[in-house]
């Protein structure tokens, strides 16, 4: 079990409704309980084999806590960054997006953005074809100097126009997860 904002329990074999059904009975204040396939598709957690199979999301001003004297509890770094609270929930948990540059429309601000809107903005930056994804052109094509549009590879192309580019941006997206992931373990 993890703890934070989110938490992430994968139950023994064969306990996962009565987990659910314990933890609901509860009725904890500040905590919604999900199984893997009830998530709101807004998390894009449903699809993947690594979501585990039931989702603690605490609500604003709540914290998920372990409890009990076990190793793995006593060995936990208190002072570890942890996972947030939705963004789209609490504007405290949104993060700031600058850009600049001759693409970029000069003193624009935006409306809040989601972070797979930013592989967009970096594939049209970067000028290659973006692959489908969770991102939203709609969303991000105002902060753009001159009109147009993305341009968009078919899934069952391959993709050898700028693969230079491509490879950037996918080297780009990874160290920034990375840091990311690093940086919320370790601080």
């Amino acid at each position: 079990m993890d703890f934070g904002g989110v938490s992430a329990i994968i139950p023994q074999p064969g306990m996962l409704n009565k987990l659910v059904q314990e933890i609901s009975a509860d009725k904890i204040e500040g905590l919604r309980l999900y199984k893997k396939e009830d998530l709101p598709e807004k998390y894009h957690l449903k699809g993947s084999h690594k979501t585990a199979p039931l989702i603690l999301i605490a609500k604003k001003g709540y914290y998920i806590d372990l409890l009990g004297d076990s190793k793995e509890a006593s060995n936990v770094n208190k002072f570890m960054g942890h996972h947030g609270y939705d963004p789209e929930e609490v504007e405290d948990m949104r993060t700031i997006f600058l850009a600049t540059g001759p693409d970029f429309k000069k003193g624009r601000k935006t409306e809040a953005l989601h972070i797979t809107d930013i592989y967009n903005v970096m594939c049209k930056v970067l000028d290659i074809p973006a692959l489908p994804n969770n991102g939203s052109w709609e969303n991000v094509k105002s902060m753009f100097a001159k009109e147009s549009h993305l341009p968009v590879v078919d899934s069952g192309a391959s993709l050898t126009v700028n693969n230079h580019y491509f490879m950037c941006a996918v080297f780009v997206t990874t160290f920034i997860q990375v840091f990311s992931m690093m940086t919320s373990r370790y601080l």
